[in-house]
């Protein structure tokens, strides 16, 4: 029987008391030895030398991490790893190599690691805790209570979303950016390549850092696989121009996808900006409202994570009171096993297909090939009612007959999500978009930002 407030602590002191009639007097002298103080040093970090990667270096984020730890380490001798059983994946064993007695080996008990680095928080240490995302579910509770009492912990989880491939979905961290971006005061980090991970795991460890007034716990969020460094990692926004028609909101693995859009794209005439957001919590406000008011309010979000309590949420919070409209790409089902390449083109989130020559065979149309919902934002939604009403219409005859016009059909035939429009006739979309394209030309007009309303 559980028993709560007063009752609680009477039965408490009845048992000590009852305990205590039998204890026995003895000489013995007991000594019990008192903890050491805290440790003292400067919680400031100080400045890291400079990056090691390079433009066009191929690096995995989590990789870079332990170069950053191990950095750290040397700088700061406040600064503790610890470890979960995978620190050859999470290289965490980069920090224990080099500093064994700093360096907390938990095995496969996150629960443990997660409430030792509070424990080792409170005696003044810098602790960084590593495992997959995935297995960081299981010490919510303890992340949960860190948060409540402000614990300066930082955590890391590697391994994130379907581009883990062929481990499967008990592997893939899919709902940890919901999961911490819940509890107040959390800060969420999602670095895309190597050199943004080494300063913003530089930045996690900071105190007073700006990102807020105290020291709760810091997330860093780590895709698997290899990636280029593009850019600098001050840059939130890039890839933009006064004549985009579209803002592109990516992280980890899908901002360089979303580049790879921006670039497909621009051959086709059609210029949009990226949007970066290496920081989910807090977020850059600022830059996501203007990029969407010089697209016209056109915002897209595309993540590697379940489509609730995403990026794409943590983007429509920032910018929903203003007016702007977000629509999102996320993994929307539970994943399986698979390549990586494979499973992010399943779900919507990568841009691989490329364009083709043009093709007189309907079986064979030549395509700019992007997903579903990006295609239909990016071309349908933007066009003026007289280039729509064209493309409306061709649509129609294709799927009813000639001579069957879009005005006279039941508003019911006409799907209207845009992945409805693309999945009514996949073939045809495809044909539509060059047509649109045409028509544009036809007018004089030398990309589709000039048909805007």
């Amino acid at each position: 029987m559980a028993w709560e407030g007063d009752r609680q602590r009477e039965e408490t002191q009845k048992a000590i008391d009852e305990l205590t009639k039998q204890l026995k007097p003895s000489r013995t002298a007991i000594s019990v030895k008192k903890p050491s103080a805290p440790a003292q040093g400067s919680l400031s970090i100080g400045s890291l030398p400079p990056s090691p990667y390079k433009v066009g270096d191929t690096v995995a984020t989590r990789e870079a991490f332990g170069v950053a730890l191990e950095a750290l380490g040397a700088a700061n001798p406040l600064v503790v790893g610890l470890d979960a059983d995978v620190k050859n994946s999470t290289y965490t064993d980069k920090f224990g190599k080099k500093f064994p007695n700093r360096f907390f080996e938990n095995f496969i008990a996150e629960q443990n690691m997660v409430g030792a680095a509070a424990g080792l928080a409170a005696c003044g240490k810098i602790p960084f805790a590593a495992t997959f995302a995935c297995f960081l579910a299981r010490a919510y509770d303890f992340i949960r209570m860190a948060a409540i009492s402000g614990s300066n912990i930082k955590l890391v989880g590697t391994h994130v979303g379907v581009s883990i491939g062929e481990d499967g979905p008990s592997q893939m961290g899919l709902e940890d950016i919901a999961m911490m971006a819940a509890q107040p005061g959390v800060t969420v980090l999602y670095p895309s390549d190597a050199t943004c991970t080494y300063r913003l795991v530089e930045k996690a460890a900071a105190q007073g850092d700006g990102l807020h007034s105290g020291r709760p716990p810091k997330v860093v969020r780590f895709s698997m696989g290899p990636m280029k460094r593009s850019r600098s990692a001050d840059r939130r926004s890039f890839a933009r121009a006064r004549s985009d028609v579209l803002t592109i909101v990516a992280a980890g693995v899908t901002l360089f996808e979303a580049l790879k859009a921006h670039d497909t794209l621009k051959g086709a005439g059609v210029s949009v900006r990226v949007v970066d957001l290496y920081s989910i919590v807090p977020i850059d406000r600022t830059t996501l409202l203007d990029s969407a008011r010089a697209t016209q309010g056109r915002l897209l979000t595309v993540e590697d994570h379940y489509a609730h309590g995403g990026l794409g949420d943590a983007v429509l919070s920032a910018v929903g009171p203003e007016g702007v409209k977000v629509h999102k790409l996320a993994v929307r089902t539970v994943p399986h096993s698979g390549k990586p390449d494979e499973l992010v083109d399943h779900f919507g989130i990568e841009h691989d297909r490329l364009s083709k020559q043009p093709n007189e065979s309907r079986n064979k149309p030549s395509c700019i090939a992007l997903p579903h919902e990006f295609a239909g934002i990016a071309f349908l939604n933007i066009l003026s009612g007289s280039v729509r009403q064209r493309l409306l219409q061709e649509l129609t005859e294709a799927r009813y007959g000639s001579g069957c016009s879009w005005r006279n059909i039941s508003p019911a035939m006409i799907p209207h999500s845009v992945r409805n429009w693309w999945d009514f006739n996949r073939p045809l979309m495809v044909r539509l978009f060059e047509y649109g394209g045409q028509v544009c030309r036809d007018a004089g007009l030398h990309n589709f930002s000039a048909a805007l309303p």
